[in-house]
């Protein structure tokens, strides 16, 4: 028997849900940052299409997390790639966010603090077990 994503996945650590809030609340923070950085990142973009790639982005880290929560364990490496791939520009974003606004600068920080605090999370017992005991399960 399989879950549908709208239950509750059974014996869901408390990890995994404290780790889609994590995520959930760095999503938050990120429209924050985006907010604060509005007026650079228009400048070098219609926004129009600076809108698009905003709500495109959060829509789609939402449905990750979500389905992170939901117990997919593709959701789970899928977001960590993205993090990992994103992670060489990382340090020149951050730069630039300290010379626009210190707020956004320190707020990346803190997204960068969550983020990993969501992988240990997720990556570590219990909750990594909890993501192989589902791929398993037929």
């Amino acid at each position: 028997m399989t879950n549908s994503p709208a239950q509750d996945p059974p014996g869901r650590p408390s990890q995994v849900t404290l780790a889609a809030g994590l995520l959930s609340a760095s999503l938050g923070i990120g429209v924050v940052v985006s907010a604060l950085t509005w007026t650079q990142l228009t400048a070098t973009a219609s926004i129009g299409f600076a809108l698009t790639v905003q709500v495109a982005t959060i829509g789609l880290l939402f449905w990750l997390i979500y389905e992170l929560w939901s117990g997919r364990n593709w959701a789970r490496l899928t977001v960590a790639v993205l993090w990992g791939v994103g992670l060489p520009f990382y340090f020149s974003t951050l730069m630039r966010y300290f010379t626009i606004s210190r707020a956004a600068g320190y707020l990346s920080l803190l997204q960068t603090a969550l983020h990993l605090a969501a992988f240990y999370l997720i990556f570590f017992r219990p909750g990594s077990s909890w993501f192989k005991a589902r791929a398993v399960v037929p």
